[in-house]
């Protein structure tokens, strides 16, 4: 292994990282709140999200479709233009534990679904609608 960079803008422990080679991005998160997008091709800082809160980012994906970034700190999502314009924020129930972005199955009208794991033991299936106002729906209620 040999290290071909070294990116520097957090000021704190990186707490994930997410990379999509098809909008050529890698996107890190930091203990000091700092959400920084790089150009994955010439290895340099391209721009923060401007989260407008010192909330530490925990999890970090990035849609490989439309190139939105999904961030989530505590029990916070936020869905992010690759330009770093926030698109949505939600409030979840429970603290998030796990993220992740993926296809869902044909017979669900938005393929692209955000999978949450929580604190609580729940696990949830968002989808995030395309529409003036985008909106977040939630498939499952946590079992009891």
């Amino acid at each position: 292994i040999k290290c071909q960079a070294l990116l520097c803008g957090h000021y704190s422990d990186i707490t994930c990282v997410a990379v999509s080679r098809a909008y050529s991005i890698i996107v890190s998160a930091s203990l000091d709140g700092s959400c920084i997008i790089w150009d994955l091709n010439r290895l340099t800082y391209v721009r923060q999200l401007l989260t407008k809160d010192s909330a530490v980012i925990q999890h970090v994906a990035i849609n490989h479709e439309t190139g939105d970034i999904v961030t989530a700190s505590g029990s916070v999502i936020k869905v992010w233009t690759i330009n770093g314009e926030l698109i949505i924020s939600k409030q979840t129930s429970s603290t998030i534990t796990s993220m992740i972005l993926t296809m869902g199955p044909e017979w669900m009208e938005e393929m692209n679904l955000i999978i949450s794991g929580h604190k609580d033991g729940s696990i949830k299936v968002w989808k995030c609608e395309e529409t003036e106002h985008r909106n977040f729906t939630e498939y499952g209620k946590p079992l009891s």
